[in-house]
């Protein structure tokens, strides 16, 4: 993959069992998301100015030139799916919901090991300091 097919890109960790179900689950029947999932292990991070240890810390979408983290990214997510996603994404944009989704985004990453598909797999790396 790389930065010139179409999009948007999510760019999630194919080691972890709880971001793959996540990722069926955004373009399964209930949500339906237009998007383009791809493993971060398998993309040409490069062309999206992304590191390995980025992807790995939280889920990105890449849409043309932009490119959306954590809370934001699943935001974007919902914005590319069906009736009535768009607006949901939208109201978690909003200034009084973005910082505390973005908490509870990094939240359950944190502990995406200990939800339900997670496993050693999922457990996130030590942050670099």
């Amino acid at each position: 993959m790389t930065s010139h097919e179409p999009g948007p890109f999510v760019l999630f960790d194919a080691d972890c069992g709880f971001c793959t179900a996540l990722v069926r689950r955004m373009q399964g029947r209930w949500i339906r998301a237009r998007v383009t999932a791809v493993a971060y292990q398998s993309a040409d991070l490069d062309s999206f100015g992304l590191t390995a240890a980025e992807c790995a810390e939280q889920l990105h979408v890449v849409d043309g030139p932009r490119v959306f983290r954590g809370g934001s990214a699943i935001a974007r997510i919902l914005q590319a799916a069906r009736f009535p996603w768009p607006t949901a994404g939208r109201v978690l944009t909003l200034p009084v919901l973005r910082g505390a989704f973005q908490w509870v985004y990094a939240l359950l990453a944190r502990n995406r090991h200990r939800l339900p598909g997670g496993g050693d797999g999922c457990e996130m790396p030590p942050p670099t300091t």
